[in-house]
């Protein structure tokens, strides 16, 4: 599948450093790596967990996110796929690009929340998840 995971589907511009690919990002490219770096713009299409997986027949029992500050977006796509099909979900969270990008780390951890799921700091389990600046969520259905 060529193309990019959000909450719509459409053509959608990402923004890619070359040699630096890693940070790509639909959204603001506001990583303190490549923070003011050129970078290269190419449309591809995107679609939302939802559709993929309807189009495609899939049951995802795990899920890996980590899109550079716009994980808000992917998780409302994916509302259908987190109730019926309940995948394990792995997600890095970065409040600040989050924040650039109209969202937070403690939304995006509520979103998920909403589906029933247990959700820990996989690295700290005794910090509450989506309360650091950076990190990943393991998120674990109920």
């Amino acid at each position: 599948h060529h193309g990019a995971v959000s909450d719509k589907s459409g053509p959608i511009e990402i923004r890619t450093i070359p040699g630096r690919e890693e940070f790509s990002s639909a959204g603001n490219l506001d990583h303190p790596a490549v923070r003011g770096a050129a970078f290269n713009i190419e449309t591809v299409t995107a679609s939302t967990v939802d559709q993929l997986v309807a189009e495609y027949a899939l049951n995802p029992g795990f899920i890996k996110v980590d899109v550079e500050g716009l994980e808000h977006l992917v998780f409302s796509g994916a509302s259908d796929v987190l109730a019926r099909c309940r995948p394990v979900i792995l997600a890095e969270l970065t409040d600040p690009l989050l924040k650039s990008n109209g969202s937070s780390a403690k939304e995006v951890v509520d979103m998920i929340a909403a589906h029933n799921y247990q959700i820990t700091d996989p690295l700290r389990p005794s910090v509450v998840p989506g309360t650091r600046e950076f990190g990943d969520i393991l998120c674990v259905p109920r």
